[in-house]
C-alpha cells in the first residue's frame, strides 16, 4: 500500500531538498541569453500612473496615492513565454486598489526566462527598491516568470 510507482514512501532519495536541488539544477543547465537592460541606467518616474522605461524593456505602475511617508509594497512582476513588460496591465486595478509599485521587466526571449537573467533582476529589483524606499517585495510570475520567481526566491530569499 505504501508503495508509489514500486517506491517506497519512506525512501530517503525523494527529499524535499533533494527535489528542489535537482530542479534548479535542471533549469541552470538550459541555454542562456541573458536581460540585455542595464537596470542601472534606468530613470525611474514618481509621477502616478504606468510608465515605459529603457525602450519598454520595463513597465512601471505608480499609484496614485503614493507618499514616501507610507510603508511601500514593491511588486517584482515577470511575465510568462511569449509575453513581454505589457504584462504589467494584469497589475493595473490590484496595484490601484492596494497602493503598490509594480515593476515589470522583460525578458530578453519570448521562450521565457533564463536563470543568466537573474543578476539583472535582481539589480533591478535593488535599485527600484532603493529609489522608491520600498519596505518590502514581493515576487510574482506567470508560466516562465513563476518558474523564475520560485528559484530566484529559494536562491536568494531576502
Amino acid at each position: 500500500m505504501d508503495k508509489i510507482a514500486g517506491l517506497h514512501s519512506n525512501n530517503k532519495f525523494f527529499t524535499l531538498k533533494r527535489l528542489t536541488f535537482i530542479l534548479v539544477l535542471a533549469l541552470l543547465v538550459q541555454t542562456a541569453w541573458g536581460l540585455s537592460l542595464d537596470p542601472r541606467d534606468i530613470s525611474w518616474p514618481r509621477e502616478a500612473g504606468r510608465h515605459s522605461l529603457a525602450n519598454g524593456q520595463v513597465q512601471v505602475i505608480v499609484p496614485r496615492r503614493w507618499s514616501q511617508a507610507k510603508p511601500k509594497l514593491l511588486v517584482l512582476a515577470l511575465h510568462g513565454s511569449g509575453e513581454d513588460a505589457g504584462f504589467i496591465w494584469n497589475w493595473d486595478s490590484f496595484a490601484a486598489k492596494n497602493q503598490l509599485l509594480v515593476v515589470c521587466p522583460a525578458s530578453d526571449s519570448k521562450q521565457g526566462w533564463s536563470t543568466s537573467e537573474i543578476p539583472a533582476i535582481l539589480t533591478l529589483c535593488q535599485s527600484a527598491k532603493k529609489h522608491y524606499q520600498a519596505e518590502k517585495v514581493f515576487l510574482s510570475g506567470a508560466s516562465s516568470g513563476g518558474q523564475l520567481a520560485f528559484i530566484i526566491g529559494l536562491l536568494s530569499p531576502d
